[in-house]
This record gives C-alpha cells, sequence and structure tokens, in this order.
C-alpha cells in the first residue's frame, strides 16, 4: 500500500474515532430515560451501523485492506474526541 494512502487511512481513523465519540455523547443523552432492552437494542444497531460504514470507506479508498494500526488510530481518535469536548 503506498504511503499517501496509509496517511489518508489514518487520517480517516482519527476523525471516526472522533466520531464514535460524538455519537456515543449523543445516544448517552437521548437514551438516559428508555429501558433497557431498547437501548441495547440500539446501541447493538447503531455500532452495526458504524462499523458498516467504515468497512465501505476502507473499501473506497484502500479496497478494505484492513491493518490493526487503523483500530489503533480509531482509539486515538476516540481519545482526542473525548479531551476536546471535555475542554467544552
Amino acid at each position: 500500500m503506498k504511503i499517501e494512502v496509509q496517511l489518508i487511512c489514518f487520517f480517516i481513523s482519527i476523525l471516526y474515532g472522533i466520531l464514535i465519540n460524538f455519537c456515543m455523547r449523543v445516544h448517552r443523552k437521548l437514551l438516559k430515560k428508555t429501558y433497557l432492552v431498547s437501548k441495547i437494542l440500539i446501541y447493538f444497531l447503531a455500532t452495526f451501523i458504524m462499523v458498516i460504514m467504515y468497512v465501505d470507506v476502507l473499501f473506497f479508498i484502500n479496497n478494505g485492506n484492513f491493518h490493526i494500526y487503523f483500530m489503533f488510530m480509531i482509539i486515538l481518535g476516540f481519545f482526542v474526541g473525548r479531551k476536546f469536548t471535555n475542554k467544552m
């Protein structure tokens, strides 16, 4: 894989981690007073949709090649998003 494609994938993965953090915060605020079964179902569906979106983006960028360091970048983006939202 070319270095340009890897850098784009790194950047997309960090942005995707920030998006996951934002979506989790929104879901948590919206689902405070709902039943446990509906919370589990909505979290499961949201997670499924986010995974499918990420796989689609990877197929668009680099023909679906997934490396473990992309997962590390998603986790890094999640914590970066948490750090920025805590300051606000």
